[in-house]
């Protein structure tokens, strides 16, 4: 009796063993399973972007921000990684932006789609400073995105908002090529404005005559252009610097300096006044502008891009000397311009934007002004 006894208890005891192994086995998968589910959610979330706004700022920043990440740490973070990297301390010259978080807004696609967004490339971007008119045809260079947000907004962006220096920096590889996916499918209009020479590795060439260059911030601006470009979504202005690193960002050369290679009586540099040539072209977007082929610009610049015939660019513009003055996208979906349409006083410069906004924005752009210039 007593070793029969003994065997049911066996029995259950390697029933009740096997029912428990038979649980824990379960909850493992079920804890494999919501750990590779909340992997492959997290793999496949997209980065968000949020609006930053701050009344040191001329116009709000977008701050591209990781899954998981709070909008503040991700301000935060971004300021951690410019404080770490030499390269972008010695642009900044060793003292990072003081920005007072006024709010930190989720960045809708509409809000995107129709706003303009520059890439800032100067300290001097992240401050609502204006500075004193120096003649009677053109601000000063540090006021070129104040004018250039103004102008637009008139011309039918409904805002504009600025990107910050190396933005992605500190992303993954996966998470940076989304940032510059997520920017290349939503917005219709990016712009590079004026500022410092371009590295001259990204061209090939040693550094001679090129000046105040900083290889980090350029890597990841061409980085960005070059996604930009390459799935022909939006629209891209490139002014002065923006020009040529867009141009680099495309395989092109430069001239390093147009004193040294070329014996020319045209001053290229402190705003400078001169004649200039609009050329036919696939979309002619600066002759339509003008309505001339012959026109006056401002220039402040010292170096100018080389072009070639089998890119994706075209001459739209030169002067006498033979410097290149404009390029157009063979595609229609760029404009580049070595001088400086937002500091113009006189028509030509509202023409040339109000061109590329009507590009863009054919319904937003406003009708007054579209008639004004193109009667």
């Amino acid at each position: 009796m007593m070793a029969l006894s003994q065997r049911i208890w066996r029995n259950y005891a390697a029933k009740a063993y096997t029912y428990v192994r038979q649980i824990l086995a379960f909850i493992k998968s079920a804890y494999l399973f919501a750990f590779f589910l909340g992997s492959t959610s997290s793999a496949d979330a997209e980065i968000s972007f949020f609006k930053l706004s701050s009344p040191q700022l001329i116009a709000p920043l977008i701050i591209p921000v990781r899954p998981h990440e709070e909008p503040l740490h991700a301000w935060e973070n971004y300021l951690k990684q410019l404080s770490t990297n030499s390269d972008l301390v010695e642009l900044f010259e060793g003292r990072l932006p003081y920005i007072q978080v006024r709010s930190l807004q989720p960045l809708s696609a509409k809000e995107l789609a129709d706003a303009s967004v520059v890439i800032m490339n100067s300290p001097r971007d992240f401050t609502n400073k204006i500075y004193p008119t120096t003649d009677d045809t053109s601000h000063p260079h540090e006021n070129r995105i104040h004018t250039l947000s103004n102008t637009l907004k008139e011309l039918g962006s409904t805002q504009t908002f600025l990107l910050p220096i190396a933005a992605g920096i500190g992303f993954t590889h996966s998470e940076y090529q989304d940032f510059k996916n997520k920017i290349a499918d939503e917005v219709r209009l990016l712009i590079s404005p004026g500022g410092d020479d371009v590295h001259t590795s990204f061209y090939k060439q040693p550094s001679i005559w090129a000046n105040y260059t900083n290889a980090t911030r350029d890597k990841y601006e061409i980085s960005l252009i070059q996604t930009f470009t390459r799935k022909q979504k939006g629209f891209i202005l490139g002014i002065c610097r923006g020009m040529q690193i867009t141009s680099v960002a495309l395989g092109y050369k430069l001239v390093q300096d147009i004193p040294h290679h070329f014996n020319s009586p045209i001053s290229h540099r402190e705003y400078a006044l001169h004649p200039v040539t609009f050329l036919p072209t696939t979309h002619n977007l600066l002759l339509t502008a003008s309505g001339s082929a012959l026109n006056t610009v401002n220039s402040l610049h010292h170096q100018s891009v080389i072009l070639h015939k089998n890119g994706p660019l075209e001459l739209a513009a030169h002067t006498s000397d033979g410097i290149t003055e404009g390029a157009e996208f063979k595609n229609g979906k760029g404009l580049l311009v070595q001088f400086h349409p937002e500091l113009l006083k006189f028509d030509l410069g509202k023409k040339v934007l109000s061109q590329v906004t009507y590009k863009v924005w054919p319904k937003l752009a406003s009708a007054n002004v579209c008639q004004k210039w193109y009667q």
